[in-house]
């Protein structure tokens, strides 16, 4: 086989022609060495063969992976069989009939009928499909397929695809989140999974992390002899269940090492997963997008469509979404506002937290998973209702100086990957500031309909709440014309504050908020962010804009104790803003676009 494009192509890496291939002979480029790392592979193979008149010759090719090489040679007789390899390639043909059928459309125009089902199959490629697995009184929400979004030949896109049966593959928050918002639609079993699954991956500082890896389970020691008994070599299953597992390594394991079982497959993975815990896991990454959040409501809303009947229990009865962990973290802006040729930029975003780093390294159980007792005491969960309130508490401080947009203050924009300079140039998005608008407005709504008239939260979001709101009071009685940017800096000062005081974890106490205590507070919030929309659509003459820059006009160099200027690590002395200039950046659809949702 030819695995290494160079041998096939030469130096024509627009790979429009084999190159190599119409020079040499076939048996010449078998012998030439092959580069099998640090470069995409390639899948190429040949034979020689001269053909007489109406001569037919056949070449059937086969690309995967094995785990071990043996396996391949043992079963090599029956998978080089044409008639195993039609049979094959048929049932891929009906796999893909059967995972679009429930989109399947009849038009009078089979074009538009084929389009709808391969942009379904290839939401299904991103997001993955939701399959049930576990017994009738414990359903277990799997999805299958899932992979990272774009395109496969794309070097610097790292993709993972599992070589078991049912197959998972790392993927981005985003996609997947925003890929799965209609499982519930098509597969009503879902239920309420991924909303708990996503929302549970919102940090106490209101952002993700970007890697979701799927779903793992755990299988408690007190389960692992009922799975044991299922199998006629329990001791070389033991060493697998004793860390996180996939059904597929399981089933892998299984076939690999010749375990053999005493039941059928269906019956071993359902019993194991029956007594497992499973976790919905994911990583850091890189960098804090601005619009990871908004697609949770979207999932909130689609399982709501198909339980109406079950709003209560998903927004306020179970107290089971967590926070998740990263040991990265957000710089004050004193360590991020540097001064570069003259000019003001935001700079060194995130920074990686070594404390936060090695509590996580050292957890042998949930280890990204935020605790009390400022991450020494037991994982906090709370409600969905109680987490979108602190989401949209966490945003609304995260308004722009005059706020109109989001703040890119994390070190990444939205999905507009062009945009990558722009959290530099203080950038802010009116996107997302559409989307808080929407969160507020739900959750007004939701809690009026309820009977439940308190939330509970964490003590240290309750101080937020309180600071933010008070510094929104003063701005609505003042009449200073720098009422704006005053607003923003005790605003961004007290969530600054918040999230030193979260950094390892919340304390553990929290406090109840009536309906009668939080409502002002989030109506203030939304007439404040309905006033920063207003303010924005006038700038850009009627037509809501996106993105927005901002210029400092005015700052001080920060100076230590002794009265010396501070410096970055690359010798860029570090500033503190006293005023900014908004600039309106050229007409964008998505802002209208979120302004019309």
């Amino acid at each position: 086989p030819f695995v290494d494009p160079s041998v096939v192509f030469g130096q024509n890496t627009a790979l429009n022609l084999p190159d190599q291939f119409i020079e040499h002979p076939l048996v010449e480029l078998s012998r030439q060495r092959q580069i099998t790392t640090g470069r995409t592979p390639c899948g190429f193979f040949g034979t020689g063969a001269t053909l007489e008149p109406g001569e037919i010759l056949t070449l059937f090719a086969i690309i995967g992976h094995v785990s071990n090489v043996e396996h391949l040679h043992r079963d090599v007789e029956r998978l080089a069989q044409s008639a195993y390899i039609h049979s094959k390639r048929q049932e891929a043909k009906q796999l893909v009939s059967q995972l679009t059928e429930v989109i399947a459309t009849q038009t009078s125009l089979p074009l538009f009928d084929a389009y709808v089902c391969q942009t379904f199959l290839d939401n299904i490629l991103r997001g993955g499909w939701p399959i049930i697995l576990g017994e009738e009184n414990k359903h277990i929400v799997f999805h299958i397929y899932s992979r990272k979004h774009g395109d496969l030949e794309r070097d610097y896109n790292y993709y993972y695809l599992a070589a078991e049966p049912y197959s998972q593959g790392n993927a981005n928050y985003r996609d997947v989140n925003q890929n799965r918002r209609c499982d519930v639609l098509f597969k009503p079993e879902v239920g309420d999974f991924n909303v708990q699954a996503f929302l549970g991956l919102i940090q106490p500082d209101g952002y993700n992390p970007l890697i979701v890896d799927g779903s793992r389970f755990t299988l408690p020691t007190e389960h692992r002899a009922t799975v044991l008994a299922l199998v006629e070599y329990p001791d070389k299953l033991e060493s697998v269940l004793a860390q996180s597992f996939s059904p597929g390594q399981l089933l892998r394991a299984i076939s690999d090492r010749e375990i053999g079982l005493k039941t059928s497959l269906e019956t071993f993975i359902t019993t194991t997963l029956a007594h497992a815990d499973q976790h919905f896991e994911a990583k850091f990454g890189e960098g804090f997008w601005i619009d990871h959040w908004i697609y949770n409501l979207d999932l909130v809303e689609t399982s709501l469509a198909v339980y109406p009947d079950k709003k209560d229990e998903l927004l306020f009865n179970k107290p089971v979404v967590s926070y998740f962990e990263s040991p990265v973290i957000v710089q004050p802006s004193a360590r991020k506002y540097v001064l570069v040729d003259g000019k003001v930029r935001q700079y060194g975003t995130v920074v990686v937290d070594e404390e936060k780093a090695s509590r996580i390294a050292a957890r042998s159980e949930l280890p990204n998973l935020v605790r009390t007792m400022h991450g020494l005491g037991e994982v906090y969960r709370t409600t969905v209702f109680a987490k979108l309130v602190s989401l949209a508490l966490l945003k609304f401080t995260s308004l722009d100086p005059l706020g109109m947009g989001i703040e890119m203050e994390a070190g990444k924009p939205g999905w507009y990957d062009a945009l990558n300079g722009l959290p530099g140039l203080f950038g802010s998005s009116l996107c997302e500031t559409y989307e808080l608008e929407r969160l507020l407005v739900f959750l007004l709504d939701a809690w009026t309909e309820n009977e439940v008239k308190v939330v509970e939260l964490p003590v240290e979001q309750n101080i937020l709440f309180q600071e933010a709101h008070l510094a929104l009071s003063d701005w609505k009685a003042s009449s200073d014309t720098h009422r704006d940017f005053y607003l923003w800096d005790a605003i961004a000062s007290a969530r600054e504050t918040y999230r030193d005081r979260v950094r390892l974890g919340f304390d553990g106490q929290t406090i109840m908020l009536s309906y009668d205590e939080l409502t002002p507070i989030l109506t203030s919030f939304l007439g404040k962010v309905r006033t920063g929309i207003q303010r924005a659509v006038q700038m850009n003459d009627g037509i809501p804009p996106t993105y927005f820059a901002y210029t400092v006009e005015d700052y001080d160099l920060v100076m230590s104790s002794d009265g010396r200027t501070q410096y970055d690590e690359q010798d860029r002395p570090y500033v503190q803003v006293k005023n900014f200039k908004p600039l309106v950046l050229p007409m964008f659809l998505e802002g209208p676009v979120h302004a019309l949702k």
